[in-house]
């Protein structure tokens, strides 16, 4: 398939286009960045069964609707997880879809937490949310079921959203689809991004096209060679450390066209200077390199 740029229509196999332009779109999983703050996963049991989904094991909503009879939440849970959706996020997170939106990358959180739960994340990121909804007990005043079926409870529902997107016009190709889990990287992007900072899931990666421990590590892959080198002042360290952690190998290619693509610019783009960096403190626990001349 093809997509429309400024510089002209391009296929979206091609990975030198890729490389060089970067994605229109960037699909999220949220609970693969919640350094384990996934809604209903906080106990034992319910974190394993929350396992067996994530590694296609379990179908989602046999899974969902368990998880959700072991804990049955009150609106005081609930809202108790939306502070922890935003205090515990992994470090970088927010910084990298902060600047997917200055450079033009239209952000898209897709996720199998709740929409109750995510009121304040809402403020923190600027991002199109999917997410699923629940059903209030009045008399108990608990979370105890499910609320309108979702396509994301589906077999492949996370696919089939984001077909059905496309085909709305909510989403366009290149996109990159990024999360831990076998759903997430089934979700068709341009770009399949495994992110492995918490859990490196074998069923995920067998089917990536790139695995990172690091949301650095992904931006220079969205925003694209064109992109990434027009930044300046305090948010070009964070894309050179992005840039970096290609070059040095970090982020691991699992797709050999890629590789060859984005390796040898990103290793042309390296500053050598960098153990001269020193780290300090970003907002929401991110760090960038502040440079000493």
């Amino acid at each position: 398939m093809a997509f429309e740029t400024d510089y002209g229509s391009f296929e979206t196999s091609n990975s030198e286009v890729i490389a060089t332009l970067g994605m229109e779109f960037a699909v999220e999983d949220l609970e693969s960045n919640g350094s384990g703050a996934e809604f209903l996963s906080v106990n034992g049991e319910a974190a394993e069964i929350t396992d067996l989904a994530m590694n296609g094991d379990m179908p989602f909503q046999a899974a969902t609707e368990e998880r959700l009879h072991l804990v049955q939440p009150t609106a005081e849970y609930i809202q108790e997880t939306a502070w922890r959706y935003v205090d515990q996020l992994t470090p970088g997170f927010a910084e990298t879809m902060k600047i997917s939106n200055l450079a033009g990358i239209r952000n898209v959180v897709v996720t199998l937490g709740f929409r109750q739960a995510l009121a304040l994340l809402e403020q923190e990121i600027d991002a199109d949310y999917y997410a699923l909804d629940l059903y209030q007990d009045r008399r108990t005043g608990k979370f105890t079921r499910l609320g309108d079926q979702s396509i994301l409870l589906l077999p492949n529902g996370k696919r089939l959203l984001m077909q059905k997107l496309i085909n709305e016009g909510n989403i366009r190709l290149p996109y990159s689809g990024e999360g831990d889990g076998v759903g997430d990287i089934r979700m068709g992007g341009t770009v399949k991004i495994a992110m492995t900072g918490h859990v490196r899931r074998p069923a995920a990666l067998e089917e990536c096209c790139v695995e990172t421990p690091n949301p650095y590590g992904s931006l220079p892959i969205k925003l694209g060679e064109v992109r990434w080198k027009g930044w300046n002042g305090q948010i070009q360290p964070i894309v050179d450390y992005g840039v970096g952690l290609i070059a040095n190998g970090v982020v691991k290619f699992h797709d050999s066209r890629l590789e060859e693509a984005f390796v040898p610019r990103a290793q042309f783009h390296l500053d050598h200077n960098r153990d001269r960096d020193s780290i300090i403190p970003l907002p929401r626990n991110g760090t960038i390199f502040n440079r000493k001349r």
